[in-house]
């Protein structure tokens, strides 16, 4: 089984600090988890970055209805 490892530890066979992945036996992934100095490996998603394209469509044009533009009716 593999585990990500919370908290420092070592031995006869390795070091490994806080999220190494560890490969092991059932039986010792077990004790790692209920100990609470590990938890099953999971790949995690990696999240990335986008650019949007620029919108193409426009608003259609205002009529110019400034100061000085008045219609007659």
């Amino acid at each position: 089984m593999i585990l990500k490892i919370l908290v420092p530890m070592g031995g006869p066979t390795g070091n490994w600090t806080t999220g190494d992945r560890y490969e092991c036996d059932d039986a010792t992934a077990q004790r790692l988890i209920a100990a609470g100095r590990a938890v099953p490996w999971r790949e995690e998603a990696v999240e990335r970055a986008v650019v949007s394209p620029p919108e193409t469509t426009s608003a259609p044009h205002a009529k110019n209805t400034g100061p000085g533009k008045h219609t007659k009716r």
